[in-house]
């Protein structure tokens, strides 16, 4: 197995990266919230005008929240997986570089299907950006757990296994949003509400997880 000090030209230190994601994805959640503006020009003679216009802003302040809640979820996860990242390489550098170029294009894809909810490439759009995040976010954590030399400790198999179910997770709901903005788009990004059940399953399934190799190391004896 390789060491950082039996190749130190190979390994590189995380801090660099870790502050360009956490730049990118504090850069992206900010130009969401642009979107949320009413027509340029527009006025308002009455109340009922008003509200009538916060009502036309329901699709863009919909794909906000969905938004901006991918994002949280990606951000959290990296930053979980990259707690037990003591070092990294060029391919993990990539990889994680790939993670970003879907992240920072979020922002335009959420302003497509705000804007024009009811066009299914505004749709499909979104849904193959959310697809594309997480299929880097499996790739990233699978690579983490096949390269122990990189971290320490070596990520928990209970840790990958959760974040690949969420991820996996990501990719189903992403192509039953294009299943259903093939027939209606205008509910195509509502099946992204379905990602806070997935999510909350996929904790559950890893704190069960911890819980039993917990429960194994305890009932080991002593050497």
């Amino acid at each position: 197995m390789a060491t950082a000090t039996a190749h130190p030209a190979r390994f590189l230190h995380k801090h660099r990266i870790e502050a360009l994601t956490d730049g990118i994805y504090a850069v992206a959640m900010t130009i969401l919230v642009l979107e949320l503006k009413f027509d340029h020009g527009a006025t308002f003679a009455t109340a009922a005008d008003f509200h009538s216009a916060l009502l036309h802003l329901f699709p863009k302040f919909f794909a906000w929240i969905i938004s901006f809640s991918i994002l949280a979820t990606f951000w959290i996860s990296h930053h979980r997986a990259f707690h037990f990242v003591k070092t990294v390489d060029v391919k993990l550098l990539w990889i994680n570089l790939w993670g970003l170029i879907f992240a920072s294009f979020l922002p335009f894809a959420s302003s497509m299907v705000g804007e024009h909810t009811r066009f299914f490439t505004a749709q499909a759009m979104y849904a193959v950006t959310m697809a594309g995040m997480a299929l880097v976010a499996i790739v990233q954590i699978t690579y983490l757990e096949r390269h122990p030399e990189l971290c320490d400790p070596p990520v928990p198999h209970y840790v990958a296994n959760g974040a690949r179910f969420r991820c996996f997770s990501i990719v189903a709901v992403a192509i039953l949003a294009i299943v259903i903005s093939a027939w209606q788009p205008l509910f195509g990004t509502a099946a992204f509400i379905l990602m806070a059940v997935m999510g909350r399953i996929g904790r559950g399934i890893e704190t069960r997880a911890a819980e039993r190799e917990a429960q194994l190391s305890s009932d080991r004896p002593f050497p």
